[in-house]
């Protein structure tokens, strides 16, 4: 993939992320808003799109490698691969969850909460830097530090007026944690010659096998189209920002 490209798919899938975090946050504002019911629909969103995408070739299976999505013979994946897939599967589930609770435990500081969940870009670099030797430059390095200077700002002083909460910004950055866990993991499959349509359909199956305990348990009582439809979208934004 040439870097232009490569520069378009990421802008598309930053700003299909921030409209999922304003959409999450706008899920708790919701009457009768149920929380495993909208957690349960978001993954079971993205879980569906995983199935749809496997039903299209179900020859392949789940785990395939590059030369194989493009026509060439099958290779054998190993099992770290599938390991890290499937753990990045079950963050990228995680984070979703961290969000909405950190969006219900500091509605009215969502954008700087949000701030720090866009930060896992910090944390997947430093991890590629020392375990992929993917050096960072001196440039690069000072904008990590601005970055991580300007988050701290943002958060500021707890319990003060206008300052995030400690409860909110802990939780945020559990998002964060999370979704730099579930790209980095992206990262190790690519190392092991997992193609990455196939790690989609892991990551996906993965979310929407955990919906199903969620939306067993969940309450319906008032759940109208706006509380349905809502987490779906969440769910379909998922996908989009998690296959780029």
């Amino acid at each position: 993939m040439s870097v232009g490209k490569a520069i378009g798919w990421s802008s598309g899938a930053c700003a299909l992320f921030g409209l999922q975090n304003y959409l999450i946050g706008a899920t708790n504002s919701m009457p009768k808003d149920d929380f495993c019911r909208t957690v349960g629909l978001l993954w079971l969103s993205t879980g569906t799109c995983g199935v749809a995408l496997l039903l299209r070739r179900p020859s392949r299976g789940v785990f395939y490698c590059d030369s194989h999505e493009h026509g060439g013979p099958p290779q054998r994946i190993g099992c770290i691969p599938k390991l890290a897939t499937l753990s990045g599967g079950l963050a990228l589930a995680t984070a979703a969850l961290f969000m909405k609770l950190s969006f219900a435990a500091d509605p009215d500081a969502q954008g700087p909460l949000c701030s720090v969940v866009c930060a896992d870009v910090i944390l997947v670099s430093l991890l590629c830097h020392f375990f992929y030797d993917e050096r960072l430059s001196r440039a690069q390095w000072l904008s990590v530090a601005a970055v991580f200077a300007g988050l701290v700002a943002m958060a500021g002083p707890f319990g003060q007026t206008g300052a995030v909460s400690l409860r909110g910004l802990t939780l945020a950055v559990g998002a964060m944690v999370s979704f730099g866990a579930s790209v980095f993991s992206v990262r190790i499959a690519s190392a092991g010659n997992l193609a990455a349509s196939s790690g989609f359909i892991a990551r996906a199956l993965v979310m929407g096998k955990a919906a199903v305990p969620l939306l067993l348990r969940a309450s319906w009582d008032g759940a109208d189209r706006i509380s349905i439809g809502l987490p779906l979208i969440c769910g379909l934004l998922q996908v989009r920002t998690s296959g780029a």
